[in-house]
């Protein structure tokens, strides 16, 4: 499968989980384009003061910070992370992104069904 991103419309996602603002979401692959074992991979920009809530899947996701800083939420933590991070989520853990910086936070975020 090949995909020119650039031609991948924007979707722009408010308040988020109940997270502050609204993003820009690129959505490079989703489920129906039959990958096994693969949800999604979203390209993100989070502007600063822009925050995905604190919320809980029953898939794991993978948050991989190409740039900027922010604080990382997980369960009961706030994780301070800057870019390159990435984060492993498991199934059934709270997890939310708030970026307390300057700068934007570039964030790819992949969903993977477990097992």
């Amino acid at each position: 499968m090949l995909r020119d991103a650039t031609a991948i419309p924007t979707i722009p996602y408010a308040a988020c989980h109940g997270g502050i603002g609204a993003f820009d979401c690129w959505e490079l692959l989703v489920a129906k384009d039959g990958i096994p074992g693969l949800l999604y991979i979203h390209d993100d920009i989070l502007l600063p003061g822009v925050s995905i809530g604190l919320h809980l899947h029953q898939h794991a996701e993978v948050y991989y910070i190409q740039e900027g800083m922010g604080l990382l939420l997980w369960d009961d933590e706030k994780i301070a992370v800057a870019a390159p991070h990435v984060s492993v989520i498991r199934a059934g853990h709270r997890h939310g992104l708030m970026n307390i910086g300057t700068q934007r936070i570039r964030l790819v975020v992949i969903g993977l069904r477990e097992g």
